[in-house]
């Protein structure tokens, strides 16, 4: 026995922070006159990521079986090479058993979705599994039931985890969180939000990305989670000027202990006699303006300028292009859709990485130098969403360790995937891979 279902779920379209989407899936094999029946619960997280559980009883060695896999999604490369949209594949990879023989050996299955147009879902239609001499045995899906958070009760989940483990943790056992000492009790945040909203080409993406930032930390700093104080500038809409947001930087006046958040979106260049590494900001409110400094500002000047004010942590996040200012940012079509499973944060997680005495600063932008940064009209720009489902990921139940380095690490190797899997229009009118990877400067001083 050595069988596993790789994985059924897909790239999202919901911009619920933090969603993820759980499944309790039956299937089995016929192999000669032999039925191998499996069950599995699918844990698929927003940045694409995610593993199952599977477990089985095996004739051979007489137990029942439970075995772990990460997962990876990919869209269906057709036999002349071109990407089918309409198609999706699963391919679990690194299995681990948790409950059995430990040598006992296990080969990932494949997993198969295809798109239901009415359902406006991806929805299963194949399982396979690779077995000797290149032949791949067809598996066949029994029952498939979307977990809402109340299914995933004690009796249910212990099926799959034992008590001991942080999944089962962070869902039944009562959160106890570390006190905050007596200097960040008052802490709070200052959030500054720049959105090109009414540009005719990419508006409706910084619309989006504003959205959903305001949410992200909106909740973030929520008596349930870091419990401090808020005070927000939103530039975007007719307000979107350089002037706005020189006022906002100058008036900006944080404590020591607080933590101070800027966020753009909209158009941003590099220009090519330039050797600075992160990009300028587009801040024209009429393009009959000109790109002089009169309209524009490095976002690594307006980091440079907010480690000046002191505050004990510093994010400084902008998603634009990088590249000259002859080349325009992109839109691609969006992932595909899919139900979410709220489980939400966990209180200790988020004060590890925004309540630390240590002060920390980050900056980091969507694109090295001389590449565009895409976005989707259902997501919002790709690095904006990579690094808002990773920062949700890793405050969620499922890690168990918890880094802003780890969080860089991962939004960036997801935003390079999720834009080298994308077509991308090039200047001359050609369809092309997108070349974005972000660049970051992460400093604990």
């Amino acid at each position: 026995m050595n069988r596993f279902w790789a994985v059924f779920i897909f790239m999202v379209c919901a911009n619920y922070i933090n969603g993820q989407s759980i499944y309790d899936v039956s299937y089995y094999y016929q192999i000669d006159n032999h039925k191998e029946e499996y069950r599995a619960l699918l844990q698929r997280l927003e940045d694409g990521t995610g593993f199952i559980r599977v477990k089985f009883y095996d004739e051979d060695v007489k137990e029942n079986i439970v075995v772990e896999m990460k997962m990876e999604e990919y869209y269906y490369i057709n036999e002349k090479g071109i990407e089918d949209t309409t198609i999706l594949v699963f391919e679990g990879f690194e299995p681990v058993v948790i409950k059995g023989p430990k040598n006992y050996g296990y080969n990932p299955d494949i997993f198969w979705l295809k798109r239901d147009v009415k359902a406006g879902y991806f929805q299963p239609w194949g399982v396979t599994s690779p077995g000797e001499n290149n032949r791949y045995d067809q598996g066949v899906i029994t029952a498939m039931n979307f977990i809402e958070k109340d299914a995933l009760t004690r009796d249910f989940v212990l099926e799959y985890y034992s008590t001991t483990e942080p999944f089962y943790k962070n869902l039944f056992e009562t959160a106890i969180t570390r006190p905050v000492s007596v200097v960040l009790q008052k802490a709070k945040m200052h959030l500054v939000i720049v959105a090109n909203t009414e540009d005719a080409d990419i508006g409706v993406t910084c619309e989006l990305d504003k959205k959903n930032t305001l949410k992200l930390f909106k909740e973030l700093c929520s008596a349930e989670m870091l419990n401090i104080g808020l005070e927000t500038v939103v530039i975007d809409g007719d307000n979107f000027s350089k002037q706005k947001v020189d006022a906002a930087l100058t008036t900006l006046s944080p404590g020591p202990q607080d933590i101070v958040v800027f966020y753009y979106s909209g158009h941003g260049f590099n220009w090519n006699k330039e050797t600075r590494q992160f990009p300028y900001l587009d801040l024209r409110d009429k393009m009959s303006q000109q790109l002089t400094a009169a309209y524009t500002m490095n976002v690594e000047d307006i980091y440079n300028l907010l480690l000046k004010k002191g505050a004990r942590m510093n994010l400084v996040l902008s998603d634009c292009c990088n590249a000259d200012p002859s080349q325009n940012t992109v839109l691609v079509s969006g992932g595909a859709s899919q139900r979410t499973t709220s489980l939400g944060w966990v209180p200790q997680k988020c004060k590890d990485l925004f309540m630390n005495e240590k002060p920390m600063s980050l900056l980091m932008t969507a694109a090295s130098r001389g590449e565009l940064s895409a976005g989707t009209r259902e997501n919002g720009g790709i690095f904006t969403y990579m690094f808002r489902e990773t920062l949700g990921k890793f405050m969620g139940p499922y890690e168990t360790a918890t880094s802003w380095a780890a969080i860089v690490d991962n939004a960036t190797k997801r935003t390079v995937k999720k834009a080298d899997g994308t077509d991308c229009r090039q200047p001359d009118d050609s369809f092309k891979p997108c070349r974005q990877q972000p660049k970051g400067v992460l400093v604990a001083r």
